[in-house]
């Protein structure tokens, strides 16, 4: 008799996650490492640091702002941009979660095993 399948989690909503989507895109993960360093910066600083157009680095930071990696404040014409630490970690632990979710229901010894032991388990696989 076959068990029922297990209702997993939807997987392209763990990673088609904006977060998955942001450092998807390697010049981003740069510009978020270069922000984290040096603090609030100007379009214009960030973007004499890379060899992309002023144009192009401007739209990875709007972006990043938008999803709300990023705050964005304006000084006259200019548009300054900072990490937003905590949204950048709770993207992290959403997605996180939702890896537990469907570590939990695949592999249910493994994952209650890892969960009380911190150990990882040898098997377990989907």
């Amino acid at each position: 008799m076959d068990s029922a399948p297990i209702e997993l989690p939807d997987l392209d909503l763990i990673f088609e996650s904006r977060l998955f989507k942001i450092l998807g895109e390697p010049i981003r993960v740069e510009i978020i490492r270069y922000l984290a360093v040096h603090g609030v910066c100007d379009v214009g600083t960030v973007a004499k640091e890379f060899p992309q157009d002023r144009s192009v680095i401007s739209r990875h930071l709007r972006l990043m702002a938008e999803v709300g990696l990023l705050f964005r404040s304006k000084r006259g014409r200019n548009a300054y941009y900072s990490l937003n630490g905590f949204e950048f970690l709770k993207a992290f632990e959403d997605a996180a979660s939702s890896v537990r979710t469907l570590l939990s229901k695949v592999c249910p010894v493994q994952f209650e095993r890892y969960e009380r032991t911190g150990e990882i388990p040898e098997g377990c696989e989907w």
